[in-house]
This record gives structure tokens, sequence and C-alpha cells, in this order.
């Protein structure tokens, strides 16, 4: 029941444009019953990064070190690894918590190292521009308690048709207005299109 609430959520966000996912990677972390959800939606160009070895990721966030893994909790195969591509910028932190592991994870497996090393992690054969979606919790812990500061942290990289980036938004809970509004605002649209 609680993935499901978590899903209509994510995609009533999604659909209100709260998550962009053209040409960008947007990860979405919210409060919900009690709870830290973490959204990743979007494509990204891989075409500025260095490949690297493979590797696997293990589903987590670092807010002080600006590095997060989403989608399954471990994963069992072998991701593709990228390091860092020229003109790689962005901030080195969302927040001021450490390390700490999510309680439950599915879709795309996506890593993120936004510090100083600028390492991403994909699955393994992933092809530039595909779409990429996961979801991820954090069972019983709140945005301050895992240190997630709420803000909008961008990272950018590349030049010309290979520039890209991800987006970290850290939202408070959405309120039940700004839900009751985005779901007026579904129904509208859906009901111009029928």
């Amino acid at each position: 029941m609680k993935d499901t609430r978590i899903a209509a959520i994510a995609g009533l966000l999604l659909a209100a444009g709260a998550i962009n996912t053209q040409g960008a990677v947007i990860v979405t972390a919210f409060e919900l019953g009690g709870d830290v959800v973490i959204t990743l939606e979007g494509s990204l160009d891989l075409s500025a990064w260095e490949p690297s070895v493979s590797g696997n990721s293990i589903g987590r966030i670092d807010p002080a070190g600006a590095q997060f893994g989403l989608g399954p909790h471990v994963t069992d195969g072998i991701l593709d690894r990228y390091l860092s591509p020229p003109l790689f910028d962005g901030p080195t932190q969302f927040g001021t918590g450490d390390f700490i592991l999510t309680s439950l994870g599915q879709g795309d497996s996506v890593s993120f190292d936004g510090k100083a090393a600028g390492i991403l992690v994909v699955p393994s054969g992933y092809v530039s521009g595909s779409p990429l979606s996961s979801t991820s919790r954090i069972d019983g812990e709140t945005l301050s308690s895992v240190g997630m500061i709420p803000d909008t942290y961008t990272w950018t990289w590349g030049s010309g048709a290979s520039a890209d980036s991800l987006t970290v938004n850290i939202i408070p809970e959405p309120s039940t207005a700004f839900l009751s509004l985005t779901a007026c605002a579904v129904i509208g649209l859906q009901r111009r299109r029928s």
C-alpha cells in the first residue's frame, strides 16, 4: 500500500512539472508518511563521461559527500561506471548528513558522486538518452534527520551537444493542498486531451 502511494505521489509531482525529465536527470527527495522518498527521472548524455571499470551499487545517500545510490538496495549485476567529464561543476554537498542506507529501492540502479571525484554508475549497457527511473525510500526518517537541506542542487558537465546536468531537489513534505491541486491539474489535462 505504501509503495503504491509513493509511486502515485511521484507521478503527480512529475505531471505537475515538479520533476522535469527532458535532457537531464532530476532527483527529488521529500517526506511522506514518516519516511523519506527519493525519486529519479530523466535521461543522461554519457558522451562527455569517460568509461571506467564496471561496478556495483548500493542503495544509499550521503548528503555531506554529495553522493547517492538509488534503485534496488543492492545490485546483483555489474553496472557501467563513468569518471568525471570535462567542465564538471556543481556543489560539494546537498546537506550535512552522513552515509545512510536506503530501506527499499526499485527501478534503475543509478549512483552519483558529485564531490570532487565525479563518478556516475548506470545500468549495464545504458544508451545515452534512454529513460531512467527509480524510487528509493528511507523508513522512519525525515529530511532533517538524514541531514538533507531543502534546496535545489545542480551539477553540469560537457559543452555544446554533450552538455547535460543532474539536479537534486529537496522539498518539504508535499502539502495536502499541493497534492489536491496537482490531482486537479492532471484530471484537467486528461479531460482536455480527450
